[in-house]
């Protein structure tokens, strides 16, 4: 069976420079500072390769004190207890770690309509239906437990400033008229969040995102115990 690499070679969607990509058994070959592994794991899953490098149960990769190690995505809900996990190990290994609070790292584990296109051009196929989950979805099972907590706030794309207080919809969640001390504090937390990002420019919106719906989830568990899903919305104007 062919390697995504090697499809990707083979269709010129990829072509690296000869001699680029080795073998893996040909790794002690080259000097350390010379290699480069791209490999599964950002989510601390246990069987993926960078968990099983880290934990040295690789026969071939081993992590030594001077790596880098780029974690090129966001934490999936659930996954922060794995995750910082294999952060600890890295480190207690030497390695540093860098990931997507720290940079512009973050690349979607989910192709896009051009990559989607692509694969439909090559495949030619009858029928073509995107598919995402499960039988028992996650989401509407976040739904139907905790609700749905949505943040809406417009920003100054000149200042970074947050031009009004931000709007709240909550669903299935908690009665906002009776929480109205809560909301308070989610909105200083959405102000003091999205301002403290917005200083470097281009304002990353995505990054101001995901610090939202982490700062925002932990808001509200801590105050709740739930865990609705956390939806923030950002208007730059």
């Amino acid at each position: 069976m062919k390697t995504n690499v090697e499809i990707a070679q083979e269709y010129n969607i990829f072509t690296p420079k000869k001699d680029t990509i080795i073998d893996i058994k040909d790794i002690n070959n080259y000097p350390q500072e010379k290699i480069m592994i791209v490999c599964t794991g950002a989510q601390g899953e246990e069987n993926a390769a960078l968990v099983r490098i880290t934990n040295k149960r690789d026969k071939d990769v081993k992590i030594h004190k001077g790596d880098t190690v780029v974690l090129s995505s966001s934490i999936v809900p659930g996954n922060e207890r794995p995750v910082q996990a294999l952060k600890d190990n890295l480190a207690r290994q030497g390695a540093k770690v860098i990931h997507y609070k720290m940079a512009t790292v973050h690349a979607s584990g989910h192709a896009y309509r051009g990559e989607t296109a692509i694969l439909h051009k090559l495949v030619k196929p009858k029928f073509f239906i995107p598919v995402h989950g499960f039988y028992v979805l996650r989401d509407r099972n976040v739904l139907a437990q905790d609700g749905i907590f949505v943040v809406f706030a417009v920003v100054d794309g000149t200042t970074g400033q947050v031009k009004t207080s931000p709007d709240i919809i909550s669903r299935g969640f908690v009665y906002l008229r009776e929480a109205q001390e809560m909301l308070h504090e989610v909105r200083s937390i959405v102000r003091k969040t999205i301002e403290a990002n917005t200083k470097i420019h281009p304002i990353d919106i995505t990054f101001i995102t995901e610090e939202l719906r982490e700062n925002i989830g932990k808001f509200l568990f801590q105050h709740t115990k739930r865990r609705p899903m956390v939806l923030p919305v950002i208007v730059r104007v």
